[in-house]
């Protein structure tokens, strides 16, 4: 799906920069971006640091979180030379790692076998902020952003179940934080109006997950209990690229 929306992008960015490039110059000798802005798409992969990486079930903030994918929509509008501003909307999905969980069952109670499903970390929202670009070549140009706004996070909705017939359920938690985002990235000319983007961004929140609740039914034994709030601090380091139309 992703590769499907990036290639749709790509051709209508195409199809706009040759019916217009004939009427539009670059104002500017490094073609740093377009009279008004400019309209990005790229993705890649999202990597979970810190306490949202770790898997360590005696950590009561690891967020067992894996490696995942991002994508996101960039809108850039000119507000002086070299400065921009900016807003973002992105999606990133993590899954699950849920094997020390399933390890520490398999230690106390032998021979039987658990498989999880149905797992995995949903996060989306919006940022606006400042970049900051500066040629570092003739067509090379290096940007630098810093973000801010409002991020929806869903922890997975995770189902363990035993060879022996035990299920284990937690629920599917919603939660909206502050975030932030700090970019390091450039931009080259593929066309008079079309540029490829990369960028490497560090993003960070920290959310809070109210009721959780969790359920066990194992042979003999059923319990049913309620986690009042969890912090979750939430860090991803993303690789993305992709393509941009200056307007």
């Amino acid at each position: 799906m992703q590769k499907f929306i990036f290639s749709l992008i790509i051709i209508v960015a195409l199809i706009y920069s040759g019916c217009f490039a004939q009427e539009k110059t670059c104002t500017k000798g490094h073609c740093l971006k377009g009279d008004v802005g400019y309209l990005s798409f790229s993705f890649g992969p999202s990597i979970p640091l810190g306490n949202f990486a770790d898997n360590d079930i005696k950590n009561t903030n690891a967020g067992y979180a894996n490696t995942g994918s991002k994508m996101e929509l960039n809108a850039g509008f000119n507000l002086v030379n070299s400065v921009d501003l900016g807003i973002k909307l992105f999606y990133s999905v993590n899954g699950y790692d849920a094997s020390t969980l399933t390890k520490k069952l398999e230690s106390e109670n032998p021979g039987t076998t658990w498989n999880t499903s149905g797992r995995s970390w949903d996060i989306y929202g919006c940022m606006v902020g400042l970049s900051y670009s500066y040629p570092l070549t003739k067509k090379f140009v290096s940007d630098f952003k810093f973000q801010s706004g409002i991020m929806q996070s869903s922890t997975p909705q995770m189902l363990i179940t035993g060879s022996n017939g035990s299920t284990i359920t937690e629920d599917k938690k919603s939660a909206s934080s502050l975030v932030y985002l700090i970019s390091v990235g450039g931009h080259y000319p593929l066309g008079r109006l079309i540029d490829a983007v990369g960028s490497l961004e560090y993003m960070s929140s920290s959310a809070t997950f109210d009721n959780i609740n969790k359920v066990s039914n194992t042979p003999g034994l059923y319990t049913n209990t309620t986690i009042p709030s969890l912090k979750q601090n939430i860090s991803l380091l993303s690789f993305n690229f992709g393509c941009r139309v200056k307007f």
